[in-house]
């Protein structure tokens, strides 16, 4: 029977064991484990980075130690000093500690006997889920090892570990081999074969935002995403980032290189995932919201599609019955001896222009000028805002672009401030968002910096009604700005759906109308001088 001496050398060894598996395995800038007798404080067992009396005179943070404790969860932060119960540790702060990963260790009896603790600074790439669960595993080792005399196998942890992650160079090098041949190709960079579809991106964001909470490891959910994608483009994009993260970059990084699939809001809205440690739930907003955005796409396009394609039929008809189907009643009519209508004459000076070859050649220029110039993405967004500040100046336009632009806007605004961002930048994101050309970002920054509030800041766009900006500031007055912001979203978004209804109403015979005049005038402008050449004839 082993002496008291003997038995506290033999868990000291063991927490030595525990500590040289964790250093290799988590490869922390610090690390402690930490034993608690009842009645007693905190007593180091092992550490790694800190000194014997580190938890007198080092900066280490008695707030996560006591949090871990008291409530005998686990703690995973990619960074503390914004975290809502560790951002005021002063200890923290002085530290510079970002990501923070710890897991209880319990005794069979007496609860919560001790912890596992890890930290690295903002130099260093945060831990991620599966270090969590990794350590979690540690902890039941080393709870065998302390109280149930089974001793600590580092060699068969480390086997056991790679049930918890394996080897992301083989997670990632299978999922490439099971890929058919023709799709596996290495992206470099931003430089993609062709852009994915929004399709495939709301399923990407949303997969891996459930695998994600799932506790899945970021290898295995790139693993799963490249062998089950059916979009070519998304699977070149999703191989490059599977690289990139697994080499220890965040995510946000690896979308930051593919600026064409990615918009600046989804890159920032993960980067303020990874720095709140809330990254599953914005994965799981942005595909939210990508979904909401493309269905409201949709609707306007379904909307739009047989109004501008009857117009589009009808223009059409008009350019080449004329010079193609008429030219034969047009000429008879030229070279007859009658008095022709001025309709007649403009008709038939329209089908002399039409068959010149010098004009489709200047039609043809022209659109390849404009598809270059569409390419080039600082013309497309110059283009694309110059039309929506038109599209803004038609009444009845203006009143569908608005609807959707609150849409957007609010549902912006309100993940921004889920995901943990401040007022200002999740303001100017929303803003970006909107689709508003008018909708000044910075004046809504100046505005909220300059002590007035959102609802003041907001007022003085003119972008918003009354009633909207009334239950805004009722969101800031109760604290339930993003609960207000998604129902004032629901709100025009329904309101967005009726105003569809109404403008497809009024446009289907408003075409009608254009192509019946069309249609008249060119039965007019034939019909009238043949019945009165037919006449004198």
């Amino acid at each position: 029977m082993a002496t008291a001496t003997g038995d506290s050398l033999t868990r000291i060894g063991y927490m030595n064991d525990a500590m040289l598996a964790m250093v290799t395995y988590l490869r922390p800038q610090r690390a402690l484990i930490l034993s608690r007798p009842v009645g007693y404080d905190f007593k180091i067992g092992a550490s790694h980075g800190l000194s014997s009396d580190a938890l007198r005179y080092e900066f280490v943070s008695m707030t996560a130690f006591e949090k871990v404790y008291s409530t005998g969860e686990s703690l995973w932060t990619a960074d503390a000093q914004v975290h809502p119960d560790l951002g005021q540790s002063f200890s923290l702060q002085l530290s510079d500690i970002r990501s923070i990963v710890s897991t209880p260790i319990f005794h069979p009896r007496d609860g919560v006997w001790g912890l596992l603790y890890a930290d690295r600074k903002t130099d260093e790439p945060p831990f991620r889920l599966d270090d969590l669960k990794w350590m979690l595993l540690c902890a039941r080792r080393l709870e065998d090892a302390l109280f149930e005399d089974k001793g600590f196998d580092a060699a068969s942890l480390r086997q056991a570990g790679e049930t918890v992650r394996p080897s992301p160079n083989r997670v990632l090098a299978r999922a490439i081999d099971e890929r058919p041949k023709a799709q596996v190709e290495t992206v470099t960079g931003s430089r993609v074969a062709a852009k994915p579809s929004a399709r495939s991106t709301i399923i990407m964001l949303r997969s891996m935002g459930v695998m994600f909470r799932c506790g899945v490891p970021m290898a295995e959910i790139f693993a799963v995403l490249l062998c089950d994608h059916d979009d070519p483009a998304m699977q070149q994009v999703l191989e490059a980032m599977s690289r990139k993260v697994l080499a220890g970059r965040p995510l946000s990084k690896a979308m930051q290189s593919f600026p064409k699939v990615f918009s600046a809001f989804q890159i920032n809205m993960v980067r303020a995932g990874e720095t709140s440690g809330n990254l599953p739930g914005v994965l799981e907003m942005l595909s939210e919201l990508a979904e909401k955005n493309h269905g409201l796409a949709l609707k306007i396009r379904s909307a739009l599609v047989y109004p501008l394609f009857l117009l589009v039929v009808c223009l059409g008809g008009a350019i080449l019955v004329p010079p193609f189907l008429l030219k034969g009643q047009l000429d008879m009519l030229r070279g007859s001896n009658i008095e022709l209508p001025l309709l007649t004459k403009m008709l038939i000076a329209f089908s002399d222009l039409v068959q010149m070859p010098i004009l489709w050649l200047i039609a043809l220029v022209t659109v390849v000028g404009a598809a270059v110039a569409i390419k080039r993405s600082s013309a497309t967004i110059d283009w694309v805002r110059k039309l929506r500040s038109l599209a803004f100046r038609v009444p009845f336009v203006r009143s569908v672009l608005k609807e959707e632009m609150k849409a957007r806007f609010s549902r912006a605004l309100a993940m921004g401030i889920k995901a943990g961002q401040t007022a200002v930048p999740a303001l100017q994101q929303a803003a970006d968002v909107s689709g508003d050309p008018d909708l000044d970002a910075e004046e809504l920054r100046q505005g909220v910096m300059s002590g007035g509030g959102l609802t003041r800041a907001l007022a003085d766009t003119g972008r918003f009604d009354s009633m909207y900006l009334a239950m805004v500031e009722t969101g800031e007055e109760s604290g339930r700005l993003d609960e207000l912001l998604l129902w004032q979203a629901e709100m025009a978004e329904a309101e967005l759906e009726y105003r569809i209804e109404q403008f497809t109403s009024i446009l289907e015979p408003l075409v009608l109308l254009i192509v019946g005049i069309i249609v008249g005038c060119v039965l007019v402008a034939t019909m009238m001088p043949t019945m009165q050449l037919l006449q004198t004839g």
